[in-house]
């Protein structure tokens, strides 16, 4: 189970000093990024991101361990209006230039994204959920690995073999999650992966409708559950790619379980798609054991 890495959150660092005739002081400065994790393929099975704006109104991510894939690296938006450049700036080493002009109040998240077409840029909103998750198992959030591997016979055996007993695994005090609702963008558009090809698996798929944005001829299929991130295959300069449609308007649906007992699918009550500094310190260690467990496979 992975966690979508949709691009999106905060980062501000804030102190205060005082002193007095005796001595001075600063307080500690308060970490109000936003955090996910993700259990993938890559060298040791964890990526971990922080993301933040600047105080230039940047969004921006920066990643803490593991690196891009090469989906997110290369990933493209097309619109009514043009395509967007390949890769976004480098600020530093693991540190990406994600979006302009953003804004988060707690619940909102709005910003323009970078290297979009110029006069008629593409404008992300998306709504979240804020819960307080202080004292929760972490193996409530539906999307983390804990959560389904408490529901299997194969999952409890790992966790008793990783040391794991995840009724004792919960949220410190402070800890918020941030689920996403929806999404109100200021246009449709494709996200796509020039290094991505989905041929065969949409070979037999039936077309749900086509269009032709700025040159740029697309094709949109019924929806396929294996491959929930793909539906538009898309033509430029006789070369074919593979995206995601995204209507302007979306509501989210999140990642369901199968449970084996009922032999139905089941949707958790809470989505962390976003954790801050204080939960994601409570996740790492476990997951940390799962990713060291991950590489030695």
């Amino acid at each position: 189970m992975k966690k979508s890495f949709l691009l999106i959150g905060t980062l501000a660092l804030a102190g205060c000093g005082g002193s007095d005739d005796t001595e001075s002081a600063q307080a500690q400065p308060v970490d109000h990024g936003l955090y996910t994790s993700e259990l993938n393929n890559n060298a040791d099975g964890l990526i971990f991101r922080k993301y933040g704006i600047n105080a230039e109104g940047q969004l921006t991510v920066q990643y803490l361990k593991g690196s891009p894939s090469i989906a997110s690296a290369t990933g493209q938006y097309l619109t009514q209006y043009g395509v967007s450049e390949r890769l976004p700036p480098v600020l530093s080493e693991n540190h990406y230039l994600l979006g302009e002009k953003a804004t988060f109040d707690g619940d909102r998240l709005t910003y323009d994204i970078n290297n979009g077409v110029s006069g008629n840029p593409l404008m992300l909103s998306a709504q979240y959920k804020k819960t307080d998750v202080s004292g929760r198992k972490i193996s409530d959030d539906g999307l983390s690995p804990f959560y389904a591997m408490d529901k299997t016979p194969t999952g409890q055996i790992l966790l008793t073999v990783l040391g794991l007993n995840l009724e004792n695994e919960r949220f410190h005090a402070g800890s918020v999650c941030w689920q996403k609702i929806s999404v109100s963008n200021n246009q449709d558009y494709i996200e796509f992966y020039p290094a991505l090809d989905y041929s065969e698996q949409f070979k037999d798929t039936a077309v749900e409708t086509t269009g032709n944005w700025s040159g740029v001829a697309w094709i949109r299929y019924q929806p396929d559950l294996k491959v929930p991130r793909i539906n538009v295959r898309l033509t430029m300069d006789g070369v074919d790619y593979w995206g995601k449609y995204h209507h302007q308007n979306e509501l989210i649906e999140h990642s369901k379980y199968y449970d084996e007992n009922e032999q139905i699918w089941r949707e958790a009550d809470l989505y962390c798609d976003f954790m801050n500094s204080t939960a994601f310190q409570k996740v790492t260690g476990p997951l940390m054991k799962i990713g060291s467990h991950v590489k030695g496979l």
